[in-house]
């Protein structure tokens, strides 16, 4: 592994500043371990980059930059990672784990260096594919123009977000941070991809854990302060450390339903008053409900509130769009609809027509996606025009 020092302003073994009108930018040489090259792999070699030194995006674990491979032209997005003893950081792995897939981000390089003023710190930089924006980024635009996109556009958006996390939970992996800051999209083809795995980790598969283990079970999952709160699935905001990867489903329902209503469903300051906002729509947990999440609050006293999902959606909404998502928001982690029955849930059925363009490559299921996947399920896949 190659270290190298970084200078006040940006990182790099060698940096000169260059000035346009609007930003300033860095040309930075470093050596870099290619990604995925069974050659290459942990062996590195010199690379030139033109980064911008404002950051594009900051999160709990770094910040990302915009910046251009000199060799090739790419525009590529440069995230720096400071890698602190005290937190775990599993991207780098976790994105070596996984490979390469259609819906999750793609690394090019990955690249090691410590603080110059500081030499105790050192950083972690991913050097990834660029998108034009997240998920977050065309919502904004489709609220200031006062419309939301066509059902056609969420139907494919949501699709490859199913890949994705279908892909990942072949691998156990659970993603515990999708929201949509986290996926990428490009709409003038509607590829999507996920990104940031820094908090990502093995976790058992829906229903492998036992009923009412909740938080005290023995073999505890990690911490419940984990994905960002809007987003967060109700056994976590019951403290439940003993979880699965149930939670990204109920992420990736939040998502579905944040892209047809615009913002995002349940919103509120606090985790107790996420819990308020989740029951207004949802209604009230039953005991099994309760006792599934964390078997502590099995007697909690609650509101007594009854489900209606649809007041919370524009008239006309597709009938096949709230039952799937009263099936990924379900209160029961393992009753919420695994990945891949949920890709052959029928509000996808209009995909699986020959659509106007075939840029996108939406069946091409591998077998690890498929898994263990029986007749039925199989044929539900299917894409109607196929042989």
């Amino acid at each position: 592994m190659s270290l190298i020092s970084y200078d006040d302003q940006f990182d790099g073994e060698k940096t000169r500043s260059s000035h346009s009108r609007q930003k300033k930018q860095l040309q930075v040489s470093v050596m870099a371990c290619p990604a995925f090259d069974p050659i290459q792999r942990q062996s590195y070699r010199q690379i030139e980059l033109t980064v911008s030194t404002g950051p594009i995006a900051s999160g709990t674990f770094g910040s990302v930059y915009r910046g251009r491979l000199s060799e090739s032209g790419e525009s590529v997005a440069l995230k720096r990672v400071l890698q602190d003893p005290r937190y775990k950081n599993r991207e780098l792995r976790t994105l070596y784990a996984l490979g390469e897939h259609e819906n999750l981000v793609r690394l090019r390089y990955h690249y090691y260096c410590r603080g110059k003023m500081d030499p105790g710190k050192l950083y972690l930089h991913l050097v990834t594919e660029l998108f034009p924006e997240s998920l977050l980024d065309l919502l904004a635009r489709y609220r200031k123009a006062e419309t939301l996109p066509s059902m056609l556009k969420v139907r494919i958006f949501a699709y490859q977000l199913l890949r994705a996390i279908n892909y990942m939970h072949s691998h156990r992996i659970c993603h515990r941070d999708i929201k949509s800051p986290n996926v990428l999209v490009d709409e003038s083809d509607c590829r999507l991809r996920l990104c940031d795995f820094g908090s990502a980790k093995e976790l058992p598969l829906p229903g492998e854990l036992a009923e009412g283990s909740g938080a005290n079970a023995a073999a505890a999952a990690g911490v419940a302060y984990i994905s960002s709160r809007y987003y967060r699935a109700p056994e976590l905001l019951f403290g439940s450390t003993n979880y699965s990867c149930a939670i990204d489903l109920w992420s990736v329902g939040c998502v579905l339903a944040e892209l047809c209503i615009g913002h995002c469903l349940f919103m509120a300051n606090n985790s107790l008053d996420q819990l308020v906002a989740i029951i207004r729509v949802l209604g009230t947990p039953t005991k099994r409900d309760l006792l599934a999440m964390n078997p502590v609050y099995e007697k909690f006293p609650l509101p007594q509130v009854a489900p209606d999902p649809q007041l919370s959606f524009p008239i006309g909404t597709p009938p096949e769009l709230l039952d799937l998502l009263c099936r990924l928001l379900a209160y029961q982690p393992g009753s919420r609809l695994a990945p891949l029955r949920a890709l052959a849930h029928p509000f996808f059925d209009e995909l699986r027509q020959r659509l106007p363009s075939d840029k996108l490559e939406l069946f091409n299921f591998s077998q690890q996606e498929l898994g263990s996947a029986d007749r039925d399920l199989l044929a539900a896949l299917k894409p109607s025009y196929s042989n």
